[in-house]
């Protein structure tokens, strides 16, 4: 009624708030730009250990076959899956912000984060953009360089959790 369309106006026009103002010219400069990328640590003494190593994995719901690192230098680094449909090569973004890759098994592009979240144990996320696939693949090297463990888990909750033993091999059959 009457009474609110008075409420609204107002005697004059309001006080100046140059922080208010600073904070959504920031809100709005962050909503145009890409997330923060972090500093890329340096990799551990395991990385170049496993660099460029095939890994034959026990049979999976995912088909991969074998699965490879290559850590050229620590913001170099790319992932390997060679799969029943072909084999693909993804960059993975080590700075917290996704590298995406052109290609897939699907056709989609990959967005791929990776970090050594323990000396022995590199965690990836493994997103489909704007595809159904998102999934954590973590490889532990706790065993030294000649196998590794790898844990699929899909934070949907599409698949279920696997953990398969991958073991070096000269190539991938």
């Amino acid at each position: 009624g009457p009474a609110l369309v008075a409420a609204l106006k107002s005697d004059g026009p309001l006080e100046p708030d140059p922080d208010g103002y600073a904070r959504l010219k920031a809100a709005v400069r962050g909503a145009r730009e890409p997330p923060l990328a972090k500093a890329v640590p340096q990799l551990p003494p395991m990385a170049s250990m496993v660099s460029s190593r095939v890994y034959q994995l026990e049979p999976n719901q995912f088909d991969v076959k074998c699965i490879s690192l290559r850590f050229d230098s620590p913001s170099d680094v790319w992932l390997n899956l060679n799969l029943e449909s072909g084999v693909f090569d993804f960059p993975v973004g080590m700075d917290g912000v996704p590298k995406f890759s052109s290609t897939s098994s699907t056709g989609i592009p990959v967005g791929v984060i990776g970090e050594w979240t323990e000396p022995t144990v590199f965690s990836m996320h493994y997103d489909e953009v704007a595809g159904p696939t998102h999934l954590r693949i973590r490889g532990d090297f706790v065993g030294g360089a000649d196998s590794v463990q790898v844990e699929f888990t899909d934070p949907g909750n599409y698949f279920p959790r696997e953990v398969v033993q991958g073991s070096h091999a000269t190539g991938c059959d």
